[in-house]
Parts: structure tokens; sequence; C-alpha cells
């Protein structure tokens, strides 16, 4: 072993505590982040191996890898079991100052043996954070300079989910505190003396940091992988010289400014690093991040890459600080890294303002129209891709527009949009999204006011579901036609929890008063509704009961809210949403041929290239052994060999007889001197079998272009009779076959 580049050595805890150095942790690495999942792993281990230790010597607590650096030991990896283990400590010194007092053993752990472990010399920390003041700061208060833990709270959701240490500190020191408290004396006394001089580390002392830091990529800390911002961190930093300590401390200064910025918009670092890929790559990464960045970094100085990534980070911070209602919109897209990168990239490249202002409604009619007509993200991939690609690349958007404009028609989306619509809309993801961007769209400018989908906003059924239970509503005489309308786009108001919950099933005179924020006796009690397009109900609601009132000439307003009314509403809010989204019920017929449009043979788009099923299979197939570099047919996984297709097998080795008397179909092959026979048949089904198939051997993208799901129509006697009469129509010449095929599908859509 080549002790000049590391040592190993095994060590108990005490010893690891009782070294001559102070363990110090450099700025590339995460901060603290260990939660009680990896808390309860470390405690269940630690007290199982105490209860069976008289027959086992000791317990191994993994390893650490640390860079000899003159009086200190830099932790590359296992900080989070020596910050785990320090906190353990300090719990124990100030909860429990009498540990071990009267023991008459040789080896036992003591308060004074405790404060050795956390003090060297009793005064200085064996541990120091990050060079960074508040790291170690924020530890020493919340930790080492605490007076004791009998009043410490345990840490809320919100709170630990937050990219911020101190959370995680106070959390691990209340699991400590709690669980060292449910142990009698005398288990608590033994247990410790356990995990001092019972639990053993690997303590791995590198002389060089290049190399500690190439262990530290290929280890992984207990219970939690290295997260993609760990490891990149790690990437970047190892590409300054040994001695370039200035540079050093400037990408340490600047990694900490974009985990500020990342935090203050509640994102990850890891977030942000997967925006920065995607502008690079502008198209769909085939490998891990980590890797990728390796790729896009590779002989770049690491200072001009930090500084781009700062750019890129200052562009980030444009789109989050925006008031455009644009952006406000398309801040509830569920496909944020799409959206966030392409937004990003559009501040990055700096449009001008003209055309910034028609990119962002160009994104944001094609992610909406996208959302509403139930696209999925396998759907938006490629595209969304081609998008970044062409804004990253500054490329003119009259172009991108056409683009996208192409890409929904493709599918069909402005049909499903509009059907979407019509139909139940109470339990869709995108309603909440989609009123308040009308909200946005309508309200006065000075009006700058973001609005968080969460549990504070509610949406009322201005009819309510249980309107029957209350006589405010007996009015409503066609009760069948008021249900199949309850959970429809026209019964649908935007309302704050409070609000929400006062009305409850009240009548809608009562309804109008708390949209308006008044008591029973018109007294302002919470104000207006904040919302346009639930003030707009306050509004239509007064001038009908003016006109019931001229009608009957009354002195009172009558409030109603009728199946009649709610027809209006659902006309008034598609008028602002087509006005949003550039849409018309004209747009649902019209085709934009698209360049390079597959036939309708062409069912698969791959690679840019559409092919039929059975060339897709072809491909796919070739492209497979290729890559793989197959050089026997036996190379092939046998699920793939023996995989059927319509009665015969996929691929042979060489065709028997009756295959060539029969003249089965077969294309012949020549892969890597592989020479073969690959079925020339394919149905959709028999495709989809193969492609879920060898998707557990190969990564690869494709998309089916056909029909959303396959039709399968039940055989009755009626279907019989018209299929025949179709077949006599077009014998006769009444009907063209295709028509006929097509009215066939279209009665049995409705069927």
């Amino acid at each position: 072993m080549n002790t000049d580049t590391f040592s190993p050595e095994n060590q108990t805890i005490s010893q690891i505590f009782n070294c001559d150095q102070i363990y110090r942790i450099p700025n590339y690495q995460r901060q603290y982040s260990w939660t009680n999942e990896q808390l309860e792993v470390l405690w269940d281990d630690l007290y199982e191996g105490y209860q069976n230790r008289d027959n086992n010597k000791c317990y191994f607590l993994g390893s650490i890898v640390v860079v000899k650096s003159g009086d200190f030991l830099d932790l590359i990896d296992g900080q989070q079991r020596i910050t785990t283990l320090i906190i353990m400590m300090d719990v124990l010194r100030k909860s429990f100052p009498d540990i071990n007092k009267k023991s008459d053993a040789i080896n036992f752990v003591d308060l004074e043996k405790i404060n050795s472990c956390i003090l060297h010399a009793g005064r200085i920390g064996r541990l120091q954070l990050q060079s960074d003041p508040n790291y170690n700061a924020i530890f020493n208060n919340k930790i080492i300079n605490r007076e004791d833990y009998s009043k410490i709270y345990q840490p809320t959701k919100t709170e630990m989910n937050k990219d911020d240490p101190e959370y995680k500190y106070i959390n691990a020191a209340y699991f400590f505190y709690h669980r060292f408290k449910g142990l009698s004396e005398e288990d608590l006394n033994e247990f410790v003396n356990y995990i001092f001089f019972r639990t053993n580390i690997i303590k791995i002392v590198c002389m060089d940091e290049s190399f500690a830091i190439k262990l530290f990529q290929v280890l992984n800390d207990r219970g939690l992988d290295l997260s993609n911002a760990d490891l990149v961190k790690a990437e970047i930093f190892g590409k300054y010289d040994k001695d370039d300590e200035e540079g050093k401390k400037s990408f340490n200064a600047q990694w900490n400014s974009l985990v500020e910025t990342t935090n203050e918009y509640e994102l990850k670092m890891d977030d942000f690093l997967v925006y920065y890929e995607y502008y690079k790559l502008r198209s769909n990464p085939k490998r891990q991040l980590l890797d990728e960045i390796k790729t896009v970094i590779k002989g770049v100085n690491p200072n001009t890459v930090m500084e781009e990534m700062i750019e890129f980070c200052n562009s980030m911070k444009r789109v989050f600080k925006s008031t455009d209602k644009c952006i406000y919109s398309l801040r509830y897209i569920p496909w944020k890294a799409y959206v966030n990168t392409a937004l990003t990239s559009a501040f990055f490249v700096e449009y001008s303002e003209e055309d910034f202002e028609k990119l962002l409604f160009a994104l944001r009619r094609f992610f909406y129209i996208c959302f509403i007509s139930g696209g999925t993200l396998n759907t938006i991939k490629q595209i969304s891709f081609r998008l970044i690609e062409n804004i990253a690349k500054k490329n003119n958007v009259d172009l991108i527009e056409k683009e996208l404009n192409q890409f929904i028609s493709s599918k069909k989306m402005i049909k499903k949009v509009y059907d979407n619509l019509d139909s139940d809309v109470f339990d869709e993801k995108y309603l909440k999204p989609l009123l308040l961007s009308v909200d946005y769209d309508i309200r006065e400018k000075k009006n700058t006011t973001f609005y968080k989908i969460d549990k504070e906003l509610h949406m009322d059924h201005i009819l309510p579901r249980a309107y029957k239970k209350n006589k405010d509503w007996k009015y409503i005489e066609n009760k069948e036609e008021a249900d199949a309308l309850l959970n429809t786009l026209g019964n649908m108001a935007l309302l704050d929890y409070e609000k929400n919950e006062e009305c409850e099933n009240f009548g809608f005179d009562t309804k109008i008063r708390i949209y308006q924020g008044l008591d029973v006796d018109g007294a302002n009690i919470s104000g207006i509704t904040s919302y346009e397009t639930t003030r707009n109900i306050i509004d239509y609601a007064n001038k009908e009961a003016e006109k019931r009132r001229k009608e009957k000439n009354s002195e009172k307003l009558e409030y109603q809210w009728t199946t009649k009314d709610i027809g209006k509403r659902k006309i008034y809010l598609m008028g602002l949403i087509e006005n949003m989204l550039d849409i018309s019920r004209d747009d649902i017929d019209k085709t934009i041929i698209i360049e390079d449009q597959p036939n309708a043979n062409q069912k698969w788009e791959y690679k840019g290239e559409y092919y039929r099923n059975k060339e897709i299979i072809y491909r796919l197939l070739t492209d497979y052994i290729e890559a793989n570099e197959f050089k026997r047919f036996d190379d092939i996984p046998d699920d793939i060999r023996l995989l059927w297709m319509h009665s015969h097998l996929l691929i042979k080795e060489k065709l028997d007889e009756k295959d060539i008397q029969m003249g089965y179909d077969y294309y012949e092959a020549n892969i890597n001197g592989i020479h073969f026979y690959i079925r020339n048949y394919g149905d959709i089904e028999n495709t989809q079998a193969f492609i879920n198939t060898l998707n557990k051997y190969y990564t690869f993208e494709i998309e089916y272009l056909g029909e959303d799901s396959i039709n399968k129509l039940t055989i009755t006697e009626e279907l019989i009779r018209r299929v025949y009469e179709l077949s006599k129509d077009i014998y006769d010449g009444k009907i063209m076959k295709q028509r006929a095929v097509e009215e066939l599908v279209e009665e049995g859509e409705e069927e």
C-alpha cells in the first residue's frame, strides 16, 4: 500500500475525536442535511449492536476520508456522521452531566471524556464548519454554546424542508435528547460506553486533496447519497490548482451566492443545475447530471464556468422577481424544469422588449393549451427541449411561435381544450391556475400581487353541491339540469379559505354579501374578494337583481343564481380564456401544414424520423445491438429473442424450411457480424410489447403519433348489420372506403 497517498486506520469513536488535529468541513461539502430517517437508522443500528455486544466485538460505522492540512483534517467524506456524533455528544454532556460518575470500569465515558471529544485542549471546537463564518456561528449558537436541551423544540416540516442547516442541527439534538431520556440510568451508561469504545470508523487520511476528492465522488455518505449539487461542486472545485487559494476562495463565495439565491426562491441547488444543464445541452440529457456537466465544463476555466453560472442565476432571479402576468401564470405549470429553463434562457440571451413580450405570450399559450388538453411530461418533452434550443440560440420569435402552433395542431389539442372545458372541471389541476391567469389578465396594472396556490385558496361552487338541503335555493326547478352543471366552469368562483368557509351552503343573496366582505347587516367585516373573476359575479348579480326589482316594481333586490346564470358565466369565462390563449372553436378543425409530416401509416417518431410499426421494430433492434456491440446472436437477451410477433418469433438466427415454404416475411439483417432475421410485421399491440421489453435494456426516446388509445369495438348484431350496410355502399360507389371506416369508428366512439 502506498502510504504516501493515503493511510486507512480502524479507530473507535473515542480515538476519532481525540486526535491532535481539528476536523474541518471544506466549503465544497454540502451543509448538514440529516433528517429523522438517517438519525433513526443510526440509532437503531447502534442500539442493536449494543444489545448484541456479547456476540459482536464491535460495530462498524463506515469510513471517513480526510486530508491532512497542518493542524486540520479536512473532511472530504463523512461530515454528516461526524457532525451528528458531535451533536449527540453535546446533548450527552449537557443533559447527563453525572453519566458514569460512579463507574468502577477501566474504560468508561464521563463528562470529562465527552468534553475532550468536543473541545480540543478544553477550548477549541473539535469540528469547524465551512470557512464562511456564518456556518460555524450557526452551529456554535444552536449547539456548542447552548446552555441545555431541556426546552428544545422539534422543527416543523416546513422548517425541515428548507435548505437551512440550522433546523437540521436542532432536529438532531431534539432526537438524541428524547432517545437518551428514554433509557434507564444503567442502560444509558453502558450504551454510551459501547458507542465510544466499541463503535469503529475506518479513518482514511489522504495526503493529496485531488485524490481525496476522487474518493469522495465514489463513496456514499451513510443513508444519504451525495446530491448532484455536491458532486458538481466538488468537480468544479477540483479544477482549481492546488495552490490557487484566491480562486478557491472566490469559488466558495460564488457557490454560496448561488445557494442563497435558490433558497430565497424555495428551490434546491439541484433544480438550478438542471436548468443550467438544459440551457447548455439544449437537448434531452442522455446521462446523469454530473456526467453531462463534466462534458459541458471540460477544458473550460473554472472561473469562467462560475461567472456564467452566476450570470445565468441572475437571469433566473429576474424570472422570480418579475411581476409580468404571463410569467405569473407560467409559475403554476407543472413542468417547472422546462418552463423555468425557457424563461431564464430568454432573459439570459436578452431578447428585445417587443420580442420578449411576444415570446412570453407564446409560452403561456403553448404550456396552458398542453396543460388543459391533458398533455403529459412525455408528450411535451421533445418540443420543450426544441423550444429551449430555439431560445438559447435567440432564434426568431415568429419561427418559435410557428413550431409551437404546429405541435399543438398535430396533437389536436385545441379540440381537447374545448372538450375538457365543456366538461366537469372542479377536480382538474389546471382549474385554479387557469382562473388565476385570467385574473392577472383583466385586473388593474397597478395590482401586482402573486397568488399562491395553497390550502388558503379555494374553489367555491356558486350553486352549492348541497343546494337541495337549503330552502334558499328552492327556486331551482330543473334539478337534473342543475346537478349536471354543478362542477362546470360557469359555477366556479375563486375564494380565500375564510370566505369559502363562511359561504358553506347559504343562499345566493348571503353569498353575494360574503363575496363583498359584508355581514348580515351590511357592515364591512373583511373586505371585498380580491379575485376579479369573482367580483364579476357581484356586478352581474346586482344588475340581474335590479332588473328583477324593476320588473316586479319592488323595493327589495332579489338575488338568484340559476342554471341560466351558470351558462352565462361560462360564456363570460370562456371569452376571457379564448382571449388569453388566442383560440376559438373555429380552430378545432383547422390543420396547420407541418413540414416533414409523417404519412398516415407512420405512427412512430424516433430520432426525428417517422416509422411504421415494422420499421420501428427493425430500427430500434438494430440500434440496440449496434450500441451494445453484441458479437453473437446469443448475446441478445432471452426475452427479446423469444418475443413473438403475431404467432411467429420476432427474430431468428436462421429460417427453417417451413418459414421458407410458407413465405413468412422476415428482414435479413447483419449487425456487428451477427447474421439473423427480423420479422417483417408488426401491429400496434405487438410493437408496443416489443418496445416495453426493449426498454428494460436500452434507453431511447420514442413517441407514438397515432391515436391516444386503441378503440376496441364490441361485436354486436347491430355492428355486423352496420358493417354490411357500409360494405354495400362501398361496392355501389355511394361512399369512399376511408369515409366508411371513419363513420364506423365515430359510431363506435359514441357507443
